[in-house]
Formats: structure tokens, C-alpha cells, sequence
């Protein structure tokens, strides 16, 4: 199964502690660059993004920029934007995200 996350839904977890619950349910979860550096910004949880990030059933990758993406960068920050796309790309099973607008 193929997995891809936008940053709040990691975000969310990682602020509880439990971010290990994605490895539970799935396995293994893609999160575009874009959500990478989004999840680093986040001072207040440098240290706990750091583990997070390191684990291996924690797959970053970067996407290929279309018209598909400049067009959702219209509407949607770019970390939504790269998930969306990442997850045609990878043919995910699911994409995680809370975003209205992005669902």
C-alpha cells in the first residue's frame, strides 16, 4: 500500500508522540519534499521531526513540477500542492491530508 502525507496530519501526530501510529497502519509513508521542509520549520518540534524523519519506513521524494502542480499552487500551499501530485504520480493508495480545499 502506498501512502503519501501533506504535513498536518504528520504534524498532528508527531506534537502527541505519536507519530509511530502511520508505521502501524501502514507501513511505509511518502511525504513530498516540500512537506520535509515544512515539518522542519517547525521549531517547536525540531527534535521530534528529526527522529521522524530518520525513520526508515519514512520515504521522502521529490516530484516532478507539471502544469497539474503550478496550477494547484494557485490554490494550495506548496506542500499540499506536492502531495496531491506526488500521489498521482505514485498511484498511492491514500493521501492523508486535513486541508479542505486539497480533499
Amino acid at each position: 500500500m502506498i501512502v503519501v502525507s501533506d504535513t498536518s496530519p504528520v504534524r498532528g501526530l508527531i506534537a502527541i508522540g505519536k507519530s509511530d501510529l502511520l508505521k502501524h497502519l501502514f507501513q511505509t509513508v511518502v511525504i513530498p519534499k516540500a512537506v520535509e521542509e515544512e515539518l522542519l520549520r517547525i521549531s517547536a518540534l525540531q527534535s521530534s521531526v528529526q527522529i521522524f524523519l530518520q525513520q526508515p519506513w519514512v520515504e521522502i521524494k521529490q516530484i516532478s513540477i507539471s502544469k497539474e502542480y503550478e496550477t494547484l499552487r494557485k490554490y494550495l500551499d506548496k506542500g499540499e500542492s506536492e502531495a496531491i501530485i506526488l500521489a498521482k504520480e505514485l498511484q498511492a493508495d491514500l493521501l492523508l491530508m486535513d486541508e479542505s480545499k486539497g480533499r
